[in-house]
């Protein structure tokens, strides 16, 4: 998120946890910057993430890094389970299914405002969050993305069903 601040994007990091900038160096460059930093658990029913939802062009989610392993219980499922519901009141399913492998240049915005997408762009890191990276398994509140960046190349999970159709 830093870096895309650093080549002018307004950046917004909505956290599930406090982070410590005394002991994460990448959350201390966010706070020198003066990045806007949300947490959920002061945000009363969620309103601050539906609106954000609302006004965003790009998520990026980074929840869970290389992926569940397990159900997904108490806030992180919560969390997840808003995102659905605030993504689902912004726009119906894009009418075409997501490929297996892109590797077309990442999605850009339309120049004419009113031909940009009505629901966020979601760009995974590494998995959509609820993907078991090993077994493809999906976590009923998993986050489908439009787009998945991985490090270091794909996850077995990115292709095995229905992990493949995340």
């Amino acid at each position: 998120g830093r870096y895309l601040a650093e080549a002018g994007a307004t950046v917004a990091f909505y956290l599930l946890k406090p982070r410590d900038s005394q002991t994460d160096e990448n959350f201390a460059r966010v706070e020198e910057m003066g990045l806007e930093v949300l947490l959920a658990e002061y945000d009363q029913r969620y309103r601050v993430l539906r609106h954000r939802l609302r006004i965003t062009d790009f998520v990026i989610d980074a929840l869970l890094g290389t992926g569940a392993s397990r159900p997904i219980t108490g806030a992180l499922a919560g969390l997840m389970e808003q995102i659905a519901a605030g993504m689902a009141e912004i726009a119906a399913p894009s009418a075409r299914p997501p490929s297996l492998i892109s590797v077309a240049e990442p999605p850009r915005l339309p120049e004419d405002a009113d031909a940009r997408p009505s629901r966020p762009v979601v760009i995974a890191v590494d998995c959509p969050s609820g993907l078991n990276c090993d077994t493809g398994a999906l976590d009923p509140l998993s986050i489908p993305a439009d787009m998945t960046v991985t490090f270091a190349g794909p996850k077995r999970g990115h292709f095995l069903f229905p992990g493949a159709t995340a």
